[in-house]
């Protein structure tokens, strides 16, 4: 086997797997064929994780039977145990009909169509998994019908419904962890934002292309992708030397005590506000956040222009921040905060006031840096580099940002402020 990132071996595939144990895949059919009293017609194949090379010597060879028939066997769960020597054989039946419906199903369910989230509740993970493990299978018996079946997956359209799958927990999850951290809770929601960092990692690989909805693969996929090259550009909020350690530094809470909790917490929510827009864009539009793309003719403050005030950008040498833009820290946004995008536009939800707002891409940026501890000053020289507004421009248009958010009710220490009547922002 390879090695991947940290000496750590990568997985098997079939050759390997077959080697090791010393198989001939022949008499695996040979088994299976026997045990089932197998018949013309019926489509027999493998698949699993050694059909994913995330295999090791301990992995059982996973089959699958799409047949009409009721065999009576014994089962363990859903599962048939199919004897044979070498090693073990799961043996998992599914009937034409259902197999045809979990494919109309997804088909009546296109990756690129904006949607509630919450529609995609509906599939079952079994459904799910079946779906992967049609697409990622090997045929032992009747090689075109089971390409005909495979054909009529869309692995795209399952990504996006395991993206949309996660988001859905994710929104009642930030909900749960606002609870907690009202009722200083800090344990408690820091457990929870660990549940909730893995169902972000898996809105994430799903975007990248993860048909899998095994939570057990997360990592070794994250390993996997980061090695080969992420097929699209990761969220904004995830710019460091390496995504794979750095969720699993996050997921194992390494280094931290009990006082640092609550700022492991705020960075799975900031995590989880930046990831779904940037997955929801990607699915629906097909593209990055305009900045990301590099187009500055896109790069607008939102609804209401440019970032270039009388046309031209001003010179950079002269947008000089003054002092208290140096020493103000941006307030800190309500935990419950959510972004989505929608129809073009990036949409905030959860505020004190439960309305909604409308903001700009690199507003949404800008929110990375409302955690009570980044200046303003440090923070419009970050969003200089992707905008060609000068670093005192910027100031102004995040203090303007975060009056209207705070208008609104999404600001932690605003409260009782009057609510706005605008439903856009200056960013």
């Amino acid at each position: 086997m390879l090695e991947g990132p940290s000496g750590v071996r990568a997985g098997m595939g079939f050759d390997e797997f077959c080697s090791y144990h010393h198989i001939d895949l022949k008499d695996a059919y040979a088994a299976l064929a026997s045990y089932t009293e197998l018949q013309p017609g019926e489509v027999l194949y493998l698949s699993g994780s050694l059909a994913e090379g995330l295999g090791n010597t301990k992995s059982d060879l996973d089959a699958f039977l799409i047949t009409d028939r009721t065999l009576d066997l014994p089962t363990h769960g859903t599962i048939i145990i199919v004897p044979f020597e070498a090693c073990i054989i799961d043996l998992e039946l599914w009937s034409t009909s259902k197999a045809a419906n979990a494919i109309t199903l997804l088909q009546a369910c296109p990756h690129a169509e904006e949607r509630d989230p919450r529609l995609s509740l509906r599939f079952r993970h079994g459904d799910l998994a079946f779906l992967h493990r049609l697409l990622v299978g090997y045929p032992l018996t009747e090689n075109h019908a089971f390409r005909s079946l495979q054909s009529r997956v869309d692995s795209r359209a399952v990504s996006r419904i395991i993206f949309d799958q996660s988001s859905a927990v994710i929104a009642g999850l930030v909900t749960d962890i606002a609870g907690l951290l009202q009722a200083a809770d800090h344990d408690a929601a820091a457990v929870l934002a660990q549940r909730l960092l893995g169902f972000i990692l898996d809105a994430v690989l799903a975007v990248q292309g993860n048909t899998n909805p095994s939570q057990k693969w997360r990592f070794q996929k994250l390993r996997h992708l980061e090695a080969e090259g992420f097929p699209y550009a990761l969220p904004p909020c995830l710019t460091v030397p390496s995504a794979y350690e750095y969720f699993l530094s996050l997921y194992l809470m390494r280094d931290l005590r009990r006082p640092d909790y609550i700022d492991y917490v705020h960075e799975c929510l900031r995590l989880a506000r930046h990831t779904l827009p940037w997955g929801q864009k990607l699915f629906c539009a097909h593209s990055p956040f305009d900045w990301i793309a590099e187009r500055p003719d896109r790069r607008s403050i939102g609804d209401g222009g440019s970032l270039e005030p009388g046309g031209e950008p001003e010179n950079r040498t002269s947008g000089v921040l003054g002092i208290d833009d140096e020493l103000q820290c941006l307030p800190m946004l309500e935990p419950e905060v959510t972004a989505w995008w929608q129809r073009g536009d990036v949409i905030l939800y959860g505020g004190r006031g439960k309305g909604e707002l409308t903001v700009g891409e690199i507003a949404l940026e800008a929110l990375r840096y409302f955690d009570g501890k980044t200046t303003l000053g440090e923070a419009a020289r970050r969003l200089s580099t992707i905008t060609p507004a000068s670093p005192r421009q910027l100031a102004q248009a995040i203090t303007d940002l975060s009056i209207c958010l705070g208008s609104y009710g999404f600001l932690d220490e605003l409260e009782g402020q009057s609510v706005d009547t605008r439903t856009d922002v200056p960013l």
